[in-house]
């Protein structure tokens, strides 16, 4: 199973917010890619491994813990 990674689309972005200490909407982006980025690595390891991506891991437990 090939793990896509995933990009900011930078248009769906709020150009309308008040940004404190002198942020960016390119900073946020930026932010956003390096979380994107680590989580397809994890993911590529995991299922190199034969293991669930960490999401799918982390949703079936949420949804089991939920229905306690």
């Amino acid at each position: 199973m090939a793990i896509r990674r995933n990009q900011v689309n930078e248009a769906r972005l709020n150009r309308k917010a008040h940004l404190p200490f002198e942020l960016r909407l390119k900073d946020f982006a930026m932010a956003m890619q390096d979380v994107y980025d680590f989580f397809h690595d994890v993911n590529v390891g995991l299922v190199e491994r034969g293991l669930e991506r960490l999401d799918d891991m982390l949703r079936r437990n949420w949804i089991y813990r939920s229905n306690e």
